[in-house]
C-alpha cells in the first residue's frame, strides 16, 4: 500500500488454498491478499485489487463452510465491492458493485449460517 492500512481479514482454509492469507485494505483504495508460505515465514503477495476510488474502510470474509467464498470491501468512495475467486489460481477478475450510499461506507457485517 502507498498508504496507511485502515481494514485486515484472515483465514486459514479458503477457495485461494490452503494456505494462511491476509487480505488489507488501504487508504490507496486497493485491497492485497497475502499469503503465508508453508511451513511459515514472511508472507507473499498474491494479488492487488484496485477497483476504489477513495480508502478501503473495512473488509469482510464470506465463507461457505470451512472456505472463503467471496471477498466484500467499503469505501469512502461511497460504495461496496463484492470480488470471487476465479479459474485455478483464485485470483478475482469480476468485480460486483452496490453504490446505493450517500455517504462514506465506514463498516461491514457478516453473520455466517450457523
Amino acid at each position: 500500500h502507498r498508504f496507511g492500512i485502515n481494514a485486515l481479514a484472515s483465514t486459514c482454509a479458503s477457495a485461494w488454498g490452503s494456505s494462511r492469507e491476509l487480505f488489507t485494505g488501504g487508504r490507496d483504495g486497493s485491497v492485497r491478499c497475502w499469503r503465508e508460505p508453508e511451513g511459515g515465514g514472511v508472507p507473499r503477495l498474491r494479488f492487488t485489487v484496485d477497483e476504489h476510488t477513495d480508502w478501503v474502510n473495512d473488509l469482510a470474509l464470506l465463507t461457505d463452510g470451512d472456505l472463503t467464498s467471496a471477498v466484500v470491501s467499503a469505501s469512502s468512495d461511497r460504495t461496496i465491492k463484492l470480488w470471487r475467486p476465479e479459474g485455478e489460481t483464485g485470483t478475482p477478475s469480476k468485480c460486483y458493485t452496490l453504490r446505493q450510499h450517500t455517504d462514506f461506507v465506514k463498516v461491514l457485517g457478516y453473520a455466517a449460517d450457523a
